[in-house]
């Protein structure tokens, strides 16, 4: 069981040393390759479960959101864990290890990009939607926690934070999409 941080210091403490232990230049690639990707007019599809879900739904309205009505860009961006009843059937159907990559399926094209949100990198779903992603041909994202679990086997890119609580992981994962809302932002500026 994890220790539990009782004090606000305490915290961020522990977040700043989470934040120490990023590959920084690794991150920036990610993060520059994304606000790329979301400037140019590519299709981008997040996913995740529980938090990591809100995550990719947050992403995803900040950029549609926040860099359309900054810059004028048209974003194409869409979280494949935001359709409940879509969601909830293909679970019910099929099974809960379908429920991104039967999306993907009919949604994605070569070229696209697909940005996988998870704490520990081993759910099935994540993993099935990232090798049905390469059937198809499109580049892949992991905005992971831990040690990456099996996910980092099967990212073109990973944001890594390397910390086994999964609040100091989800925070992070938050600052990344604030960070390529950023950076879109100041490139429309160029």
């Amino acid at each position: 069981m994890e220790e539990v941080t009782t004090s606000t210091s305490a915290y961020v403490a522990e977040l700043n040393a989470a934040w120490g232990k990023l590959d920084f230049e690794a991150s920036d690639f990610v993060i520059r390759f994304v606000a790329d990707k979301l400037s140019s007019g590519s299709r981008v599809f997040t996913c995740g479960n529980g938090g990591s879900g809100a995550t990719a739904s947050h992403f995803v309205n900040d950029w549609v959101k926040g860099i359309s009505l900054e810059s004028g860009i048209r974003v194409r961006a869409q979280c494949l864990s935001d359709n409940v009843p879509l969601l909830t059937a293909i679970a019910n159907d099929l099974d809960y290890s379908e429920v991104f990559s039967f999306q993907l399926s009919n949604l994605a094209e070569p070229g696209d990009l697909l940005i996988v949100i998870s704490g520990s990198g081993n759910s099935q779903n994540i993993l099935k939607v990232l090798k049905r992603a390469k059937e198809i041909g499109i580049t892949t994202v992991g905005v992971l926690g831990f040690d990456g679990g099996e996910a980092i086997n099967f990212v073109d890119h990973v944001f890594l934070v390397p910390s086994f609580d999964m609040q100091i992981v989800e925070d992070i994962h938050s600052s990344f999409g604030h960070l390529v809302l950023k950076l879109s932002r100041s490139k429309s500026d160029e």
